[in-house]
């Protein structure tokens, strides 16, 4: 997390190979691997701890019965969480919060489209 600039000078090497992502049905399977992880991201990043507050596990329960909750395992440990709400689109009433966001000086880095294989 960071600037554009941090993120485009990131290397992103490839996933360890014993890695797996399972989607959940419940966030209370991962709730405190959750608040581990945002921990673990503050004391290493706490310049950003304001600016990058944990979700609530009320939204990743949303995301979970929108089959939008995944965690990424090594083992039985989680090391990684994605959520979203599938199908979920912007409306008018977001656009006042994204010009403020936008006026601050945060910049859009990307969408994303997740497709179920099948």
């Amino acid at each position: 997390m960071g600037s554009l600039a941090e993120l485009r000078n990131t290397p992103a090497p490839a996933l360890p190979d014993d890695w797996k992502l399972r989607q959940l049905d419940a966030a209370s399977k991962i709730g405190g691997a959750f608040a581990e992880l945002y921990r673990g991201f503050h004391v290493a990043r706490p310049d950003l701890a304001e600016a990058v507050p944990p979700s609530s596990i009320d939204a990743l329960e949303e995301c979970a019965r929108a089959h939008g909750l995944y965690a990424c395992f090594s083992g039985t440990e989680v090391v990684g969480i994605a959520s979203t709400q599938p199908d979920a689109q912007y409306d008018a009433r977001d656009l006042p919060s994204l010009r403020t966001a936008l006026r601050v000086g945060r910049q859009i880095v990307g969408t994303w489209t997740f497709i179920e294989e099948r």
